[in-house]
């Protein structure tokens, strides 16, 4: 399982460990450098919200297609009735 270090330091950016060992040893690297932020090491989600926009794009644009292939041939399979 991977983890995500979330850390206000990094702002919109989430680095991805391998191990929750060595997400907790960046997390303690942040917090002793930066005695005022605060740093978490969370399980990834098994569905990926880390995504990118392009990704999802993608995902969502095969969808909409497959929807429309769907639609088109229940019109198709209506006319046949």
């Amino acid at each position: 399982m991977k983890f995500v270090l979330i850390a206000a330091v990094f702002g919109t950016m989430q680095p991805v460990y391998d191990n929750q060992e060595s997400c907790a040893m960046a997390a303690n690297i942040i917090k002793e450098s930066y005695p005022l932020e605060q740093a978490v090491c969370i399980p990834m989600p098994e569905t990926t919200m880390m995504d990118s926009k392009q990704d999802r794009l993608f995902n969502n644009f095969v969808k909409l297609i497959k929807e429309l292939q769907d639609l088109e041939q229940s019109k198709v399979d209506k006319t046949l009735d």
